[in-house]
């Protein structure tokens, strides 16, 4: 009969295989961060929407030329917005292949 490997010293213990209900629970988790995600996209969406404004450029262009002006404050709601959406982007893919571990992201 053959011995189980023991893992020679200093070498890390291989790591359990996660359940079917802890990947399917660590998924589960990850709804409230979809939702809040889809929000500020949601909210990011419509300052651009409010904010664009289309250029006659007198071009033959079938392009659509656009100029966006902001105030001050407009300028900084907008890349707080922008910046919190790649934010909440990044920590969501963390926390998505975390959870293909069966695991929570930290």
């Amino acid at each position: 009969m053959p011995t189980p490997s023991i893992p020679a010293a200093g070498e890390a213990m291989p790591k359990p295989t996660p359940t079917d209900e802890q990947i399917v629970r660590a998924f589960c988790d990850l709804e409230h961060d979809v939702c809040c995600l889809r929000s500020m996209i949601n909210i990011l969406g419509d300052m651009l929407d409010d904010n664009l404004v289309d250029v006659d450029t007198g071009a033959q262009s079938r392009q659509e030329v656009f100029k966006i002006w902001l105030t001050d404050g407009q300028m900084n709601m907008l890349s707080f917005a922008w910046n919190d959406v790649i934010c909440r982007a990044n920590r969501l893919e963390r926390a998505f292949f975390a959870a293909v571990d069966g695991e929570r992201a930290q």
